[in-house]
This record gives C-alpha cells, sequence and structure tokens, in this order.
C-alpha cells in the first residue's frame, strides 16, 4: 500500500506506475511536487479531496487502475479500481497540464471546476462511468489539445471547444450514445475525431456542405448567414431539408458570389433534389461523381464559368429540369437525359448550343428545347435543320414526286378520254413575258436562258434558306428568346402574331397562285395532248413557285420580329420569283428580234397543240404528218415535222390577220407547201415581210423534205 501519511517533503517527481500497488489514496503532501504517475496498478477508492493541495502539479496519471477478478466458484465477477466523483478540488492545480484518468469506475459528472486549469492540455476520462453534461467551461481551456471521454454515460450537447480550436486535434467521445447529435461542425472536421464517420454524429451532408464551402470561397459570399456555425447544417443560408432534418434536398445559392471548382465532397449530397447554382462564378468541371445524386430533379448551373460535364450524367434518370447556359461548355449531350413534361408550361433543357460561344468548340444539344448564345439571347432549335441547298433540293424532290406521279395518272385517264384537256393555249400559261415559255420551243438558246434562270432562282432561294437555318453560324437567325438570370423561365420577344401569318399568306398567295394554277394547266395539257415540253414547262413553273412560298415562310420564321418585317421579306422574296420575268425583258432590250422568233415559235407549237386529239403525243403527231413514206434525211424526225407544223400555223395567223383588216384590197393567193396564203398588196409592209420570210421557210422545208 501506499504510505499511509501521504507526507512526500520536497518531493518533485513521483512515478510508481506499472507495479501492484493496492489500498486507497491518501492525502499526499508534498508542496514541490510537480510530476505524479501512480498509473497501472490496483489501487481502490475515491481520489481523496485533499488532491487539490498539489498546487504546482503539472502531469498526474492515475489510469488503468481498474482490475477484474473471477471467482469460479460462484461464477461471478468483481472489478476493482478508483471509485467514486472527481473531487471539485481538481480546479486548485492550476498549472496541470496533463490530466489522466482513464480505465476506472469513476461516476458522477465532470467537475465545472475543470475551467480553472487554464493550461490544461490532455484530458483522458476514458473508459469509466462518468455522466451528466460535458461542462461547457471547458470551451474556455484554450491550451487543450486532446479531450479524451470516451466509453462513459455522458449525455446532453457535445461542446465546440471553441477556446482551442486551432489546437485541438484529438476528440474521443464514443461509447456515450446518450449525447445529443450532430456534434459541433468544428469537432467533425478534425481527422483524429473518433466520430468523424458516425453519420448520426458527423453528417456526411454537413461535412460536404462544409467543403464546399471552404473550397467556393464561403466567406466572400454575399449572404454566408450560419454556414460552419454551431446551428444546425439545416439553418444554413440556402439549404433546405426534410422536415425530420435528416436530409438535405435542397441547396438554392443564387447570385452568391460562390466562386471556385467544386470539391469532390460535395458530391456526397446524394439526396439532393434541387440544386441551384445560378449566376456565381463557378468554373472547371463537373466531376463524374455527380452520377451519385441520382435524386437530382432540378439542376440549375446556368451563369457560371463550366467547361466540361461528364457521361455520368446519364446517371440522373430523375431530372426534368437543366439549364446549363452561359457556361463555357463543350461536346455535347449525348450523356444527358431530362423527363420533358409537355405540361409543364416551362423549358426544361437550355445549353449553350447556339451561336456564337465563348467556347473553342460549340456545344452540340439534341434534346435541348432551347439554346442559347454568349450574347444571352436565345431559340428554341428548330429540327430538322438543313442548310439551305439540300432544303431546295428535298423540297423540289418533294415536288417533282408527287407531280409525277399525278401526271401518270392523269395521262393513264387522258388515253382513255376520261375528261376533256384545258381550253388555255401553252404558251399563255407559261407566261408571254416569261422564259419560261421558251421551255416550249426547240431552240437550244431558248432552253439555255430558261434553265439559267430557273437556276439562278432557285440558288438564291437557297442562300435565303441557308441565312434562315438556325445551325449555321453566318446566317440571318434571329434568337427572339431570353432567358432572364433571376428566373428559371425564357420569354419570346417576338411580336409575330397570327394576324401577321394571315396578312403574309394572303400576300403570297395572291401573287403566287397563279403560277401554281398555270404550272397546273401545263401538266394537264402535257398529260391529255402527249407535250413533253409542257410536262417540263409545267413542273419547272409549279416547282419555282412552290420554292418560293417554303422559303418565303422558312425566312420569316427565322428573322422576322414583327408583323412588318414579316410582310417586308415576303415582298422581297415575290421579286426573286419574278426574276423569269425581269430576264425576260432584259433578252428583250438586247435582242428583240432573236426574242420574237422563239415567242413565234412558242405560240406556234401552242397553237399545233390544240389541234391535237386527246391522249396524242408528239411522236404519235408526228407519224401522222409522215404518212405517205416522207422521210426526213439527216434531220430529226420530229424537228422536221415540228417545222411544217409550225410554218402551217403561222401562215394560217398570218392569213387571218390580212382578211381581217376590212379594207378594199385586190386579192392574189399562193400556195405553199399545205398552208395557203392570201396576202393584200397594199397592206403594212410588216405583214409584207412577214408573208415573204414565211415563203423563204416553206422552201427551205420543202428542200430539206425531198
Amino acid at each position: 500500500p501506499f504510505p499511509s501519511d501521504g507526507n512526500l517533503g520536497s518531493l518533485s517527481h513521483l512515478d510508481i506506475s506499472f507495479n501492484q500497488f493496492t489500498g486507497t489514496l491518501p492525502n499526499l503532501t508534498a508542496p514541490d511536487l510537480r510530476h505524479l504517475d501512480i498509473s497501472h496498478n490496483q489501487f481502490t477508492g475515491q481520489i481523496p479531496g485533499g488532491i487539490g493541495s498539489l498546487q504546482v502539479l503539472q502531469h498526474m496519471d492515475m489510469s488503468n487502475q481498474r482490475t477484474s477478478k473471477y471467482y469460479p466458484s460462484t461464477g461471478e465477477r468483481s472489478t476493482t479500481g478508483l471509485t467514486g466523483q472527481i473531487p471539485e478540488t481538481l480546479g486548485q492545480m492550476r498549472f496541470l497540464q496533463t490530466l489522466l484518468l482513464s480505465k476506472n469506475i469513476l461516476t458522477g459528472s465532470i467537475p465545472s471546476s475543470v475551467a480553472m486549469l487554464s493550461y490544461l492540455e490532455t484530458l483522458d476520462l476514458e473508459d469509466n462511468q462518468i455522466g451528466g453534461l460535458i461542462p461547457a467551461s471547458v470551451n474556455i481551456l484554450e491550451q487543450l489539445n486532446t479531450v479524451m471521454l470516451a466509453n462513459n454515460r455522458l449525455k446532453g450537447e457535445i461542446p465546440d471547444l471553441s477556446g482551442s480550436r486551432e489546437k485541438v486535434r484529438t476528440v474521443t467521445l464514443a461509447g456515450n450514445p446518450d449525447l445529443k447529435a450532430p456534434a459541433p461542425f468544428i469537432l467533425c472536421d478534425l481527422e483524429k475525431l473518433d466520430l468523424r464517420q458516425n453519420n448520426k454524429y458527423c453528417p456526411s451532408e454537413r461535412s460536404a456542405l462544409a467543403a464546399f464551402y471552404q473550397e467556393t470561397k464561403g466567406q466572400e459570399w454575399l449572404n454566408n448567414g450560419n454556414w460552419t456555425s454551431e446551428a444546425h447544417h439545416c439553418a444554413w443560408y440556402g439549404v433546405g431539408c426534410t422536415e425530420d432534418r435528416k436530409k438535405v434536398i435542397n441547396l438554392t445559392l443564387i447570385t452568391n458570389g460562390v466562386s471556385g471548382e467544386i470539391p469532390e465532397e460535395f458530391y456526397n449530397l446524394v439526396n439532393l433534389e434541387v440544386l441551384d447554382l445560378n449566376e456565381n462564378d463557378l468554373r472547371g468541371t463537373i466531376s463524374s461523381s455527380i452520377g451519385k445524386m441520382n435524386s437530382l430533379q432540378y439542376l440549375r448551373l446556368s451563369y457560371n464559368r463550366f467547361t466540361k460535364l461528364p457521361e455520368e450524367m446519364n446517371q440522373l434518370k430523375n431530372l426534368s429540369l437543366l439549364h446549363l447556359h452561359g457556361n463555357r461548355l463543350t461536346g455535347d449531350d449525348s450523356s444527358m437525359k431530362v423527363l420533358m413534361d409537355p405540361t409543364i408550361d416551362q423549358y426544361q433543357f437550355i445549353s449553350d448550343c447556339g451561336d456564337p460561344q465563348d467556347a473553342a468548340s460549340p456545344f452540340f444539344c439534341e434534346g435541348c428545347d432551347m439554346c442559347c448564345n454568349s450574347l444571352e439571347e436565345c431559340q428554341e432549335p428548330l429540327r430538322p435543320t438543313y442548310d439551305g441547298m439540300k432544303a431546295a433540293g428535298i423540297v423540289i424532290a418533294g415536288v417533282i414526286a408527287c407531280l409525277a406521279f399525278v401526271w401518270i395518272i392523269l395521262r393513264i385517264l387522258a388515253k382513255k378520254k376520261v375528261f376533256s384537256p384545258p381550253g388555255s393555249s401553252a404558251s399563255d400559261a407559261a407566261g408571254d413575258d416569261s422564259v419560261y415559255s421558251f421551255l416550249l420551243t426547240r431552240r437550244k438558246s431558248g432552253w439555255l436562258v430558261a434553265i439559267g434562270t430557273v437556276a439562278i432562282q432557285v440558288l438564291v432561294f437557297g442562300l435565303f434558306l441557308q441565312a434562315s437555318d438556325f445551325s449555321n453560324d453566318d446566317g440571318d437567325f434571329v434568337y427572339s428568346f431570353r432567358c432572364p438570370r433571376n428566373t428559371d423561365n425564357c420569354s419570346d420577344e417576338r411580336a409575330v402574331t397570327q394576324y401577321g401569318w394571315i396578312m403574309w399568306a394572303f400576300l403570297v398567295f395572291a401573287s403566287l397562285l397563279d403560277d401554281l394554277a398555270n404550272g397546273i394547266k401545263l401538266l394537264l395539257l402535257s398529260a391529255t395532248r402527249g407535250s413533253s415540253q409542257c410536262f417540263v414547262a409545267g413542273l419547272t413553273l409549279f416547282c419555282v413557285t412552290a420554292l418560293a412560298i417554303y422559303t418565303s415562310a422558312a425566312y420569316n420564321r427565322a428573322i422576322a420580329m414583327t408583323n412588318t418585317e414579316l410582310i417586308v421579306n415576303a415582298v422581297i422574296l415575290l421579286f426573286v420569283n419574278d426574276v423569269d420575268e425581269q430576264v425576260f425583258n432584259i433578252v428583250k432590250i438586247l435582242n428583240g428580234p432573236w426574242l420574237r422568233k422563239v415567242v413565234d415559235e412558242a405560240d406556234a407549237y401552242s397553237s399545233q397543240l390544240l389541234e391535237r386529239d386527246i391522249g396524242d403525243s408528239d411522236d404519235e403527231r408526228v407519224k401522222e404528218l409522215d404518212k405517205g413514206g416522207e422521210k426526213v434525211a439527216g434531220e430529226d424526225v420530229f424537228g422536221a415535222a415540228q417545222d411544217r407544223i409550225d410554218l402551217s400555223s403561222r401562215s394560217k395567223e398570218i392569213s387571218t390577220s390580212i382578211e381581217n383588216s376590212g379594207e378594199q384590197r385586190n386579192m392574189w393567193k399562193g400556195k405553199f407547201g399545205s398552208a395557203s396564203v392570201i396576202v393584200d398588196p397594199n397592206s403594212n409592209e410588216d405583214l409584207a415581210r412577214q408573208v415573204e420570210l414565211l415563203q423563204k421557210q416553206m422552201a427551205e422545208m420543202q428542200r430539206k423534205m425531198q
């Protein structure tokens, strides 16, 4: 046993550890004692209250006195060690730095006088039966760096040790089931806290939020109310939790000066349903760990500086809103899927898929219902998007295919004489003042002029279609939507109304309906009279007109912001549709005689078409004219027969014109082939020249026929 009088005289250092001393401890008298170590013995009883007289003591270790003995005869086990309460007089040892009382059977509570131990660095009370509250006074111990209170019966709130926050390194609290959760945030940030991985006392969501706060310069946020304080993390600014405060389901920090990169720990917020970090200064890439946050339904990262999204975005199966515009994203949306709900009056998937962009390469987004550019202008993507030439080709190919099918049906019906052909002439339908009428002749030069004009019209329409293409970086497409930073929805600033489109339709169809009708007339003539030239002319007229209507609609849809712009754009494109008439006038100025010949041939061909039987064709007509063995050597059969028809028809027209003059005239008659020409010598000179020309042409034709 320890000496009963406890008088240690002037002893300053006493170490009897790791022995087998037994008995109780006396009140020690040692005014100079600075080091006392009696650990790993078998002392029993209470710590004497006179221990406080050791006022210069710096190190006291009374740990590991507990022993256990088993009695086989009774099957009982007895445990001994230091018992009772820790005396309040402990606070008199003002210079105490180390207090080790672990592995005993101490009861009661931690004395409040411990707050007077201002030099205390280590407090070890583990493995006892100490209950009650942890005194808040420990918060003022500035030198404290180790607090070991595990495996006791403590309860109540856990102190934050704010006085020694910069020094505390090790804290053990496990084995105290009645301690109130959660533990203070500052403690859970310690690497040597035994409850660090305990989600009850150190919620992973709070740790994730704390890491986010530290990495994104939380001290500089515009509003960081309660963040990293000892208030429950559900009370931190912008954080929303379930009613029982067990899960973080909402984090909204709009326009809050959040900057930097999102830390990896942040993605442990696996219960988040709403994440809104709109208009901050977050940058870098989104980690692949975002795939763990599969409860997300609302993800708004717009107006930051993110550059890339991971493939794991496809694991966010519950997303119903994803706003990514106003960033510098590259790549595409192949890894993203948004559950589009047509009943929601809101744009659900917005990204930087417009033009221009700040990113090095554009972001391709097939699933987006709104695309924005770096000017904060947005537009609904128009699908499918084709380049101008391809769009024109598709329109023309579709029209040709439909008309060809209809023409075949009409041709079959015409041969069976099911219906009558239109009474109008082909030249009138093609246009007396249009180069399309050149297609009714056999002049190569006339066909070149007509085809060249059509090509110019198609190319011009193609330019307009290309300019109206949403995906064309150099186009005229107008982004009419705005998606303000302070809201999660977009509005259309386009002022085009239904009334404007009605006026557009009236203007366009009032101008082009006659062209559509004439194109159909030519196709009917072709089907009933068997004219390939009428087919080409009718198909050309109808296709160009249809292309003009399509181009006007597409271009206006792309750029018109008001009703007046809608009408102005329509007028411009209608002018393009009239280029064939303008070219006709240019040819008339440059080469009038040639033009008169071409027009005369077109008129003559139109006249002979009217003489055909329903169901005839060009080839059948040639055969009729060549009956009797007439053959044309070295010439195209159709061309020679066609010349005979044209000259015959022209001579009849001249005869009729002269007969209707009404003047008294001396008549004479000449026979030229099958044509009879009656000429008045006193008629005007122009008519006489036409007769002379006709005579020469007939003579030349007869020479060829021989």
